[in-house]
């Protein structure tokens, strides 16, 4: 599935785009963004579960695309048609035997310079064997007369593309436009489209659905369940162990090593780990169920513009639109801040709520790396990327330490305090045990306390 919207600086969107994607409660496998205004790496924004390929132009205002896709889908990305220029913009990934392309037209972009390009990609596609999907701006209006309207068409139906949008996508009081096209090889009939109604920019969104066999990777975690049941079944266990014949064992490194094994056979026993997909919230925690409902007023008064071409409704919808996005942005500052309040004592959930606000996480990992005009992947990446760092410190190989000095300069003199131990107690290992907190995380051992505290007496003695 896949959607698109000229957002007309997405970065100022980001709110309204996850908040209307929220009320939606469909995740689409792809979403596509023509007129991002990015400026650079840094400036583009990210949609939590999903990793990006974003062109912008540099130095200079406006333009921009970007393709999001869900982590749990493979995808390369076809370099030779991710490019800006003057006429057009585009990135080109394939996923599943599918070519799919972003394209932004600047309105004084060069029709034949597009048209050309096309014929590029068709010829790739064609050669290739794989299915094809075009979307994005292209400023040529279909519903008019125009000669750019019939290049178009020409071009895609030669190559077996067709457009399956044809409700307007720009609406204003006096004209209707359909320009946000979305151009596929597959069947009409096996395809679902349209037109979405919601004001988030001057453009409307589309969607199309289209008939892919997917080999999808569902994000699996493998977690203990711990409660109260468990935690009394792991005591009848632990209690029934047999623990004495570690005594017999006069090395305390081997003694503890059978102590643990054992142990740890008891812990697994009464709680193994089980495999759970994690699963997307549909609701952003920010967005209350009030602004929800005003999100759901609001795209109604905008559907009701559309029928009606009311100017007094437009500009009803505006100052509605325009208070939300406020309240948004409000919302969401405000809630991240009493996350990282609450959280300011420990760093492990000062950087799980860096993640989740950054989406950091959507950050995937690539197969292969352009280096001076050449491609490194695999085995050979890798030693590239090992003879990059032997490189970066063989500068300091010109520095030598005197041979001159005893070692015995650095050592402190004796200490006058000697250290002694004495035999520990029952009472003292459970009184230790009992002092732990009560925290959720594991150590080394995977045991975490909360169960160890349970059996404390049967494990002491």
């Amino acid at each position: 599935s896949l959607f698109h919207l000229n957002a007309r600086s997405l970065r100022n969107k980001q709110n309204d785009v996850e908040a209307y994607l929220s009320v939606l409660q469909y995740p689409f496998d792809l979403m596509a963004f023509s007129e991002t205004w990015f400026v650079d790496d840094s400036d583009a924004i990210c949609f939590q579960s999903y990793r990006h390929i974003s062109v912008y132009r540099e130095n200079k205002r406006g333009g921009g695309v970007s393709i999001y896709v869900r982590n749990q889908h493979r995808f390369d990305v076809l370099s030779n048609y991710t490019y800006i220029c003057e006429d057009f913009e585009s990135v080109a990934i394939t996923m599943y035997n599918v070519v799919v392309i972003a394209i932004y037209r600047p309105p004084q972009g060069a029709h034949q310079a597009l048209f050309n390009f096309l014929d590029s990609l068709f010829e790739f596609v064609n050669n290739s064997k794989m299915h094809a999907v075009i979307v994005g701006d292209f400023n040529i209006d279909l519903l008019s007369n125009l000669p750019a309207k019939t290049q178009l068409l020409e071009c895609m139906l030669a190559n077996g593309c067709e457009n399956i949008i044809d409700a307007p996508t720009r609406v204003t009081l006096s004209s209707s436009t359909l320009i946000d096209l979305c151009f596929s090889t597959f069947s009409t009939n096996a395809t679902r489209s349209g037109v979405l109604s919601s004001g988030i920019s001057d453009h409307l969104p589309i969607f199309a659905a289209f008939p892919i066999r997917q080999t999808v990777v569902h994000e699996t975690v493998h977690i203990r369940f711990i409660n109260t049941q468990k935690v009394e079944a792991f005591m009848s266990v632990v209690e029934k162990e047999k623990w004495a014949d570690i005594y017999d064992i006069m090395d305390p490194s081997k003694a503890y090593g059978v102590f643990i094994t054992r142990l740890k056979k008891c812990y697994n026993d009464a709680f193994p780990y089980k495999p759970v997909i994690k699963h997307k919230k549909a609701r952003k925690e920010w967005v209350t169920g009030e602004l929800y409902k005003r999100i759901r007023h609001k795209d109604r008064l905008f559907n009701l513009f559309l029928r009606t071409r009311d100017a007094v409704l437009l500009q009803e919808f505006k100052q509605i639109r325009n208070k939300l996005s406020s309240d948004l942005k409000k919302a969401r500052s405000e809630f991240y801040a009493r996350k990282f309040e609450a959280c300011k004592n420990d760093c492990s959930k000062i950087w799980k709520t860096y993640r989740e606000l950054t989406a950091s996480n959507a950050t995937g990992i690539p197969a292969e790396l352009i280096l001076n005009g050449k491609a490194y992947k695999g085995a050979v990446l890798a030693d590239a990327f090992n003879n990059h760092f032997l490189d970066a410190g063989a500068s300091t190989s010109t520095f030598h330490v005197s041979s001159q000095l005893s070692c015995e300069r650095y050592i402190k003199q004796t200490i006058s305090d000697s250290l002694f131990f004495q035999p520990t107690s029952e009472d003292e290992i459970i009184s230790i045990i009992n002092s732990l907190n009560n925290s959720s995380a594991a150590g080394e051992d995977e045991i975490r306390v909360i169960p160890i505290k349970a059996v404390a007496e049967f494990i002491a003695g």
